[in-house]
């Protein structure tokens, strides 16, 4: 009644964790697997049962599930290995990233835009786009939520991860954001990096997008998020990576204006 925690080694490769709970009293549970919080806190009435799915990508050879809570009623934790992918006809770019390259409603909030939102305009037929960015999120909370996870899970031979981060990363204040500097290097770099390339696609990092600080005394637009944009940078230099410094290009764009 107190909590489930199931452990298990498993070969390198890609799988599916179902969660059913429910029973003859009430539940509460929520679900982490290894470490991240997948499933927040729910109820289901006495007689009800819920299946939870998600994709996941073992950590240090392990996959670990917790179903915590008052009352979690587990029936069962299913365990389940993806079969290997094949290159795909057309290759996908998908776009892991916080709420600069998100997908908006227009709706209610035009004309608030993503630079994802629109990178297909940019692209014809034989490429997808699959825009998986995500407001508020950083490298670790996008990791954790298992984001990351869907990608590398859906991916094929052959496709492309454009990989930015590090504008919430540094939110000390928030615990389920904040990342210190040299483990956002090597979240980045062993799993973003390097899941994405022992899966056969290509990974693009990029540094954050720039900030429109403008700087009096010189009557320009200043460097901008540096904390996180300079060990990207750094990142791109020591895995020879694919790289796209967003910041400069931004930051330099808006300088050659006309003032």
């Amino acid at each position: 009644t107190d909590g489930v925690t199931k452990e298990v080694e498993v070969p390198d490769g890609d799988y599916t964790v179902t969660v059913t709970t429910g029973g003859k009293t009430e539940t509460n549970a929520n679900i982490y697997i290894n470490g991240g919080e997948r499933v927040r806190a729910y109820t289901l009435e006495a007689g009800e049962t819920q299946e939870n799915e998600q994709p996941v990508v073992p950590k240090n050879g392990k996959i670990t599930v917790q179903v915590k809570g008052d009352n979690p009623n587990v029936t069962e934790i299913d365990i389940e290995q993806l079969p290997t992918r094949e290159k795909a006809e057309k290759p996908t770019i998908y776009i892991a990233g916080d709420s600069t390259a998100q997908t908006y409603n227009y709706t209610k909030v035009y004309p608030q835009t993503g630079w994802g939102q629109v990178f297909a305009d940019y692209f014809n037929d034989d490429i997808i786009i699959e825009n998986r960015a995500m407001g508020g999120r950083s490298s670790k909370s996008y990791d954790n939520d298992g984001r990351l996870d869907r990608i590398l899970t859906e991916m094929h031979p052959g496709d492309y991860v454009f990989i930015q981060f590090g504008i919430n990363d540094g939110a000390e204040n928030k615990p389920e954001r904040y990342i210190s500097v040299e483990d956002y290097k090597k979240l980045i770099t062993d799993k973003y990096i390097g899941e994405v390339e022992k899966r056969g696609g290509t990974p693009v990092l990029m540094t954050a997008n720039a900030a429109a600080w403008w700087d009096e005394e010189n009557n320009c637009f200043m460097e901008s998020r540096k904390d996180y944009a300079d060990p990207t940078r750094e990142i791109a230099e020591e895995t020879g990576c694919k790289f796209i410094d967003e910041n400069k290009i931004v930051t330099d764009a808006w300088n050659s204006m006309s003032k």
